[in-house]
């Protein structure tokens, strides 16, 4: 098995495991998600940035450790990076759920899949 996963290229390899962390991600995200708004009551907008706080902590591990050779000595760098790339992911996905629940009555959660689905891309390049 290992033989066969050697052979695919190193950047699918990567996109694979970046989906399974996403897909980690994505739970946590939405679970946290639900949470603040359902249960906390928390204005939708808001509880997005707290869902994005908790599910970045952990994909910044999980990535670093899974799906990306780190370098190791520059995990200031490393994580600066990886931030700023995350908080522009976070503008694109407060900006498509608000326009799928202003502008186009969607519910919350549909939003935030959509959202989730658009900035995945967007995340991994």
């Amino acid at each position: 098995m290992k033989q066969h996963w050697e052979k695919i290229p190193l950047s699918f390899r990567q996109f694979i495991k970046f989906c399974i962390v996403g897909f980690l991600n994505t739970f946590i995200d939405t679970l946290t998600y639900i949470f603040f708004t359902r249960i906390l009551g928390i204005f939708y907008l808001l509880a997005n940035i707290f869902a994005f706080i908790a599910s970045s902590t952990n994909s910044y591990y999980m990535n670093r450790m899974f799906t990306f050779q780190s370098v190791h000595g520059k995990k200031k760098l490393e994580y600066g990076k990886f931030m700023t790339i995350l908080l522009i992911g976070l503008g694109f996905s407060e900006i498509i759920l608000f326009l799928c629940v202003n502008t186009f009555g969607l519910n919350d959660i549909v939003g935030k899949l959509v959202g989730v689905v658009l900035v995945l891309f967007w995340n991994f390049f």
